[in-house]
């Protein structure tokens, strides 16, 4: 049985009203398919901790719960949050709201990682390229063939149907 993040977050129950360099979560529990959103519960003993530096990365974290700061007894204390690989999603103005109110409340905080969060659109809109649509064209055999793998093959073709 895989360790949650839920779970590896307990374990800071006894460092209750004490003071850490550090708390590193890397990679915890990960089963594909699963996602995790951190609530108010879940980091029910960390907000009670005054950590310098917080690592939560590669945990397949998709969100934060309403208000997780605002109860953080110590969030003066963080100096450096890790929150990269995850697949935060910033697609509404909520969660941009919500991501910018959270560093808005950590005054100490110099540095915040956030790389490698996959961007996402609500409505991907793709470009119309012309040279992929217009089969006329004369175009050398490597790209012919790398057309041909993507493309339907009665587009490809130069044949026209005398039926």
């Amino acid at each position: 049985m895989l360790c949650r993040l839920a779970d590896a977050l307990e374990i800071l129950y006894p460092l209750q009203n004490k003071s850490m360099q550090a708390v590193v979560l890397k990679q915890i529990g990960i089963s594909p398919g699963n996602s995790v959103t951190l609530t108010e519960t879940m980091v029910s003993y960390l907000k009670k901790v005054c950590v310098k530096t917080l690592v939560l990365a590669e945990n397949d974290i998709v969100g934060l719960g309403p208000n997780i700061l605002a109860s953080f007894q110590y969030s003066h204390c963080f100096n450096t949050i890790v929150l990269s690989g995850n697949r935060f999603s910033l697609v509404s103005f909520a969660d941009v709201a919500q991501f910018v109110g959270m560093l808005y409340e950590l005054t100490n905080l110099k540095v915040f990682d956030f790389s490698y969060n996959p961007i996402k659109y609500k409505k991907i809109q793709y470009l119309n390229i012309p040279f992929l649509s217009d089969t006329t064209l004369v175009q050398p055999l490597v790209e012919q063939k790398l057309i041909h793998e993507f493309k339907p093959t009665k587009c490809l073709s130069r044949k026209t149907d005398k039926s």
